[in-house]
């Protein structure tokens, strides 16, 4: 965990007490929740220092709480397939390994599935997938190469927190290489040009460990992910065709 110094934009900081920091990047607002004032003041980040760290007497600012800086990726994308087809192939956790980069030699290592509620009953028996899909309390350990020049493979662990069937779900990074990771996947469908289809949006909330040595990794990681998701946008519409071919075969 990383501490901040905060430098005044409004003159000497007094004392306060149980000032919590919240920011997305930074420049914070600090809110002293014992006498609700506001002080605004610029971040500066030190790493090494523990969680509940107290700043220095000189500093003036006691009892100080930190969160790790979060950080936000969101990218969307629509791909001419319905939206049972497309829910069906994201909630299967064994796909995940044929969307990431071949650098990455991922594999899924381990499945705990939870079962998810009552599919719904297409109207047309075409799209009546009978996949398997991780419910709520699932969690998929997978393990791949970060970086194709490192030869350390990385293990993640995931936990489906939220599922509503072709709609959302979510995971949370149970254990992995972030400090924190909450990854959104939404489906929608969406017609374009007389063209049925679904949207596939993802929002990624997350946080860098190792304080300023994570912050100075931060361009690598949204490099990579925007990398990861650009793969995944050219690869999934081939794999989805092949997905709807198997599954007309099937009924």
């Amino acid at each position: 965990m990383s501490i901040c110094i905060l430098h005044s934009k409004l003159g000497t900081l007094k004392p306060v007490r149980h000032v919590e920091i919240r920011f997305q990047q930074a420049g914070a607002l600090l809110t002293d929740r014992q006498c609700n004032r506001k002080v605004i003041a610029r971040v500066q980040w030190i790493s090494g220092l523990g969680s509940g760290t107290t700043l220095p007497r000189s500093l003036a600012v006691k009892g100080i709480r930190i969160r790790r800086m979060a950080r936000h990726f969101e990218t969307s994308d629509w791909i001419p397939y319905p939206v049972e087809l497309v829910f069906a192939f994201f909630a299967n956790p064994s796909n995940l390994p044929h969307l990431m980069p071949p650098d990455a030699q991922a594999r899924v290592e381990d499945v705990r599935l939870q079962p998810p509620p009552p599919r719904p009953m297409a109207a047309d028996p075409a799209r009546r997938f009978r996949s398997v899909a991780a419910g709520e309390g699932s969690e998929v350990l997978i393990s791949f190469y970060p970086i194709k020049w490192l030869p350390q493979r990385v293990s993640w662990t995931a936990r489906v927190v939220e599922f509503a069937w072709n709609s959302h779900f979510v995971d949370e990074q149970v254990h992995g290489p972030f400090a924190a990771f909450r990854h959104r996947h939404g489906i929608a469908a969406e017609s374009r040009d007389g063209v049925e289809g679904t949207k596939v949006m993802d929002s990624i909330d997350y946080a860098l460990p190792g304080g300023i040595f994570g912050n100075f990794a931060a361009g690598a990681v949204l490099k990579q992910l925007t990398k990861s998701f650009e793969y995944r946008q050219k690869r999934l519409p081939e794999i989805l065709a092949i997905a709807q071919r198997q599954a007309v075969q099937r009924t």
